[in-house]
């Protein structure tokens, strides 16, 4: 909720939003940005379109942070822009398309790096770090998020872009646990609390 976000990042906020339980690319999600050295909540796009000018463009929801300060489209961004995402869990798919939620040991809420592009219309879009997974996160996706410790938030903003860099690494899997959830996720209709609930066995056919 607003108040335990507002709290972790030290927010002084008095917006309200609605909890989200399936957020998918091309959706709005809460993201923490400074602005004017102080730090914003609000919402913002997931995903940066391809060609600014098509509505029906492919979109980029991820950057990789093996090239993130190197890559045409992401380095002068990455310089001012850097942002976080705060979530409670984030979900995956394996190669046989079976989701799983991912969480922390540590901390109920944790944040994803991410850095924001405002296109050719003033939109603020945001795109999320990833790096290669390791140790038993790896049998499930070959990426993960890239995860900002809250120790580190001030240096992740306010930091050089070299400073920033060194804050991303690939996740610790044994400081996560993760368990099978519904195939129901795979419809972006679907966004109730009942899509976090553990499940035993594959159910039906229906961020990578």
């Amino acid at each position: 909720g607003p108040r335990k976000v507002s709290k972790l990042f030290d927010i002084d906020n008095t917006a309200n939003f609605q909890s989200r339980y399936n957020i998918s690319p091309g959706q709005e999600a809460i993201a923490i940005y400074k602005k004017e050295e102080k730090l914003n909540m609000s919402f913002l796009n997931w995903g940066i379109k391809l060609n600014q000018r098509l509505n029906n463009s492919s979109l980029i929801i991820n950057a990789r942070s093996e090239t993130i300060n190197s890559n045409y489209r992401f380095k002068n961004f990455f310089k001012t822009n850097r942002c976080l995402i705060p979530a409670n869990c984030w979900f995956e798919w394996n190669k046989f398309k079976q989701p799983f939620c991912v969480h922390s040991k540590k901390s109920v809420i944790i944040a994803f790096a991410g850095i924001i592009e405002k296109n050719i219309s003033q939109n603020s879009n945001f795109v999320i770090a990833t790096s290669s997974s390791e140790g038993g996160l790896a049998e499930i996706h070959r990426r993960t998020p890239v995860i900002i410790e809250k120790k580190d938030f001030d240096l992740w903003f306010n930091g050089t872009p070299k400073e920033a860099l060194n804050l991303i690494s690939p996740i610790n899997s044994s400081d996560f646990n993760w368990y099978k959830v519904s195939r129901e996720l795979g419809s972006v209709k679907n966004d109730y609390p009942s899509l976090l609930k553990e499940i035993k066995d594959p159910q039906g056919f229906l961020f990578s």
